[in-house]
C-alpha cells in the first residue's frame, strides 16, 4: 500500500471450539496470494482487511478460504470460503480511441448524412 492508504475492514468473524486447553485454541489463516489480511483482534475474533488497494477492473471478485485449526492432538481443521465483490467506482475518464481524427467532406452534400465516426471507450463500464 502506498503512504496515506488505508486498510479497509471487509469482515469480522468469530471462530468458537467448545474443546478446553490447546485443543479449544485456534489459529485463522487465509490464502497468502490475495490482497488481504486476517488479523486477531480479540479474542476468537478475526477481521478481514484489505491489504493493497483493490481495481473492479483488473478483479472483480475473490473467493477467500479461511481455514482454521485448533492446537490439539490430533489437529483439527475446518474451512469456511466466502465471495469478496468488489465495487465499481467511476475512476477512469472516458477516452477516444485514437489521438486525432480526420474526415473530408465533399462540399454541396445533402443535410444529415453520415460523414465519420469517432469512438470513445470508458473501462469502468
Amino acid at each position: 500500500m502506498e503512504a496515506g492508504e488505508e486498510m479497509e475492514q471487509i469482515l469480522k468473524k468469530s471462530v468458537a471450539d467448545s474443546d478446553s486447553g490447546d485443543n479449544g485454541k485456534m489459529v485463522c489463516s487465509i490464502q497468502e496470494d490475495l490482497p488481504f489480511i486476517l488479523k486477531p483482534s480479540f479474542e476468537n475474533f478475526y477481521t478481514l482487511m484489505t491489504n493493497t488497494a483493490l481495481d473492479r477492473e483488473t478483479r472483480s471478485q475473490y473467493n477467500i478460504t479461511i481455514m482454521v485449526s485448533d492446537l490439539g492432538t490430533p489437529r483439527l481443521t475446518a474451512q469456511h470460503t466466502i465471495i469478496v465483490q468488489v465495487s465499481d467506482i467511476n475512476d477512469n475518464a472516458p477516452a477516444f480511441t485514437q489521438t486525432s481524427y480526420t474526415i473530408f467532406v465533399r462540399e454541396n452534400n445533402s443535410p444529415a448524412l453520415h460523414i465519420g465516426t469517432i469512438s470513445a471507450t470508458d473501462s469502468d463500464s
